[in-house]
């Protein structure tokens, strides 16, 4: 029992409770290297096994994350009239926001702004 901790007891014969504090010091660290005590390199030594093996662990399903890209080309089509909206005066940004709002962005359950972050981003990755 660690220092300073109660615990309470049963007494065999009365079946009284007693609490009871050890007298136990307190629990010293892990020895520690001469050399760090000293102030020269100290080198720790881990004893611990890994949680998790990798024999054990569970394979990641499915494609690699970055090899499917569903939207390219649909994405592409619409960078000429990207081009065009963005010398009028508007931002990449904006541009493709008008594009979905004009539902000429596909992509199925997503937002108008989804649509208009990934084909904004798209077309600044491609034309930087």
């Amino acid at each position: 029992m660690k220092a300073g901790k109660t615990k309470t007891l049963r007494k065999k014969d009365s079946g009284t409770l007693l609490n009871v504090t050890s007298a136990l010091p307190p629990p010293q660290p892990d020895p520690v290297s001469f050399e760090a005590i000293r102030g020269g390199p100290a080198v720790v030594i881990s004893t611990t096994t890994p949680t998790s093996s990798p024999a054990t662990r569970r394979t990641r399903k499915g494609p690699v994350p970055g090899t499917v890209d569903r939207y390219r080309n649909a994405d592409r089509a619409l960078y000429p009239e990207m081009k065009r909206l963005i010398g009028q005066v508007m931002s990449c940004r904006a541009a493709a926001h008008v594009l979905a709002e004009a539902n000429k962005v596909s992509g199925s359950n997503s937002t108008v702004e989804t649509k208009a972050r990934r084909l904004s981003g798209r077309y600044r990755k491609d034309n930087s």
